[in-house]
Parts: structure tokens; sequence; C-alpha cells
């Protein structure tokens, strides 16, 4: 298996004006977020060009938490998809999602650790929804929609 890189670090991507406007938003709510769905959308076209570009002719599609649009690819394309996450984002009891300022005190109940997973998924996946579906489209998919 060969590792091919699809697209500029995520880091020199975004660029520092965004990096710039998203930590200059701080913690206020809405204005991050907004910022942060703008740098991920203006980085977004050329991850997805370095997508298109290195993945013909895969036969198994292995991504992480950055790459997700590499799944939309290979679902497009009929390749086989793996997610290989650095970090614990499948639903478990064990453990809140790493994602979001969970209370402590609440960690120790099952339940309220995978709620966490959902809680997390679904503000994520606001995050990048808007792209993901006009790439899917763009891909020949269905938009998967909230």
């Amino acid at each position: 298996m060969r590792y091919r890189p699809v697209g500029p670090d995520p880091r020199t991507a975004i660029g520092a004006d965004a990096l710039a406007r998203i930590f200059h938003a701080g913690g206020r709510g809405l204005r991050f977020v907004r910022e942060l769905i703008r740098a991920y959308e203006e980085a977004t076209p050329a991850f997805l060009e370095g997508i298109s570009r290195e993945l013909k002719g895969a036969e198994l599609v292995v991504f992480g938490s950055l790459g997700m649009a590499a799944w939309h690819w290979a679902e497009a394309h009929g390749v086989p998809a793996v997610a290989a996450f650095l970090q614990p984002l499948l639903p478990t009891r064990a453990f809140p999602a790493p994602i979001g300022p969970w209370p402590r005190a609440l960690s120790r109940f099952g339940a309220f650790n995978r709620l966490t997973y959902w809680i997390a998924s679904l503000l994520a996946w606001q995050l990048v929804r808007r792209s993901s579906d006009r790439y899917r489209r763009r891909l020949g998919l269905e938009p998967l929609g909230l």
C-alpha cells in the first residue's frame, strides 16, 4: 500500500489570515463557528482537487478525520474505504467524545458519554455539510442532508 497525500497541509491551506480570524473570534460562539466554516470552505477546493487527482486508480482508500471527503470519492467510484482515526471518534460508553467541553462529573455515566459522540457528530457535520454535499453532487452522489 502506498501513501498518497491528497492535498496541502491543513495548517498551510487554511492560511495565516483565516487562522487569525478564527483565533480572534475566540470562544465567542457563533462568530467562532462562522469563521471556522469560512476557513474550511476557503481551503476545501484545493483539498478536493487533490483527492480527485491522487486517488485515481486506488483499490482501497484509508482516510483520517481530516480526509473524510475521500470517503465520498470512494463511494462514487465503488472503491472500499476504511476510516483510520487517530482519536476516538466512534461512540463508546467508556469516555465522552474528545471534541467538546463536556462536564467531567457526567462522564462517569456511559449513556452520557455515548450521547456526546452524537452531539459532536451533529455539530461537526454542520461545519462541513454544505461543502460536502456540493462535492457529493459533483461526484454524482445524493447529498447527505442534515
